[in-house]
């Protein structure tokens, strides 16, 4: 028996690729976020507990040459991935590994739920093991994926809730959905951290550290990341590598560019997000020093957009989630779309909860 091969060509491959990732390869490629985002779904799915880095590396193999060269994809991947723990998909916990004693993040599937969008519609969360899908068939031609997004918009006729239900997926409430720090002065965050960075220890020399620099312009966040110089005196967000796992978030002293002492992120547990308290405290640093971060304001008649130029914590993206959509926009780090009354509200609660000023683009 003589066995045919057939010889695919590259768009062909990320077509089939597409379809097999449960997507209309006739509206989107493989290089969309969309389908990215459910690329690290199904890899997570098979491999999780996993570190982040290991699930972006895994997922970024075997679509290297297909969906982008390896660093800008794997870069594109981290960025997707950080959207995908904030909303739930995966959950990101701090744990101490057993064999080397070192805390390092570990990711696990979230579970199978949703939480009702402004407007009647429906967000899903959650990654079945084994590449299970989320729900069944009657349900899955209605979801819309926007960028990390899986989204059913209400039916006329159907209950989506009970049908969501019987599926397995769990109603997280507004309450939950919605919890935030405490609102509070800058200030007052910022001293907080301080006393638990002078109740630590000397460090000693820190291996890998790199830190969020304060004096360099809040509208490039990539270009604010830097190693330690000789001319570096102050307390820096920081983040720091392990021989084994991702980064770590922390806190550091720094005098003439030789670290002091540190503090960890989460400090409060290890189901919180490293990542979240450090944005925090960097947006409340930045307001203290003078010089806060921004949030620019673009208005259309039909719709406005609100776009941040340093990653939001995961309680405002879940805020944003619920109420618009995430959109790519110029020279922004994370942009949304909101219909233009929502847009007042969320602009007065990310200028109390991040001390943000307001930029407006007609």
């Amino acid at each position: 028996m003589v066995m045919g091969v057939d010889i695919l060509t590259p768009a062909e491959v990320m077509a089939a690729c597409t379809d097999a990732l449960g997507l209309d390869a006739t509206a989107m490629d493989l290089t969309a976020h969309e389908a990215l985002a459910a690329a690290l779904r199904r890899t997570a799915s098979f491999r999780c507990p996993i570190t982040p880095a290991g699930l972006v590396a895994l997922t970024a193999r075997p679509l290297e040459g297909l969906a982008g060269d390896g660093p800008s994809l794997r870069e594109t991947l981290a960025g997707i991935l950080e959207s995908l723990v904030a909303s739930g998909d995966l959950l990101e916990v701090s744990e101490v590994d057993n064999a080397t004693l070192r805390r390092r993040r570990m990711l696990y599937l979230g579970p199978p739920a949703f939480v009702r969008r402004s407007g009647g519609a429906f967000l899903l969360l959650g990654v079945r093991p084994e590449g299970a899908s989320l729900v069944g068939e009657s349900l899955a031609v209605l979801i819309e994926h926007e960028h990390h997004l899986r989204i059913i918009n209400a039916a006329s006729g159907t209950d989506i809730a009970t049908l969501l239900d019987d599926y397995g997926l769990h109603e997280v409430s507004q309450e939950v959905w919605l919890r935030c720090p405490l609102m509070a002065p800058a200030i007052d965050v910022l001293r907080e951290k301080d006393l638990h960075l002078e109740a630590a220890g000397p460090s000693g020399e820190i291996p890998g550290l790199r830190l969020l620099d304060a004096a360099a312009p809040t509208n490039y966040y990539k270009g604010r990341w830097r190693e330690p110089s000789a001319r570096d005196t102050g307390r820096y967000v920081a983040r720091r590598t392990q021989a084994y796992g991702s980064d770590l978030w922390c806190y550091v002293e720094v005098v003439g560019g030789q670290p002091q002492r540190f503090v960890d992120f989460p400090l409060d547990g290890s189901l919180a997000r490293g990542a979240d308290e450090a944005w925090h405290l960097q947006a409340a640093i930045d307001a203290v020093r003078g010089h806060p971060q921004r949030v620019r304001v673009t208005r259309d008649a039909s719709v406005n957009v609100l776009s941040l130029f340093a990653p939001p914590p995961s309680w405002l993206q879940r805020r944003w989630d619920r109420r618009g959509l995430p959109i790519a926009a110029r020279g922004a780090l994370v942009s949304y779309a909101l219909m233009p009354g929502e847009v007042e509200e969320e602009l007065a609660f990310v200028t109390k909860m991040l001390w943000l000023d307001i930029d407006v683009e007609v």
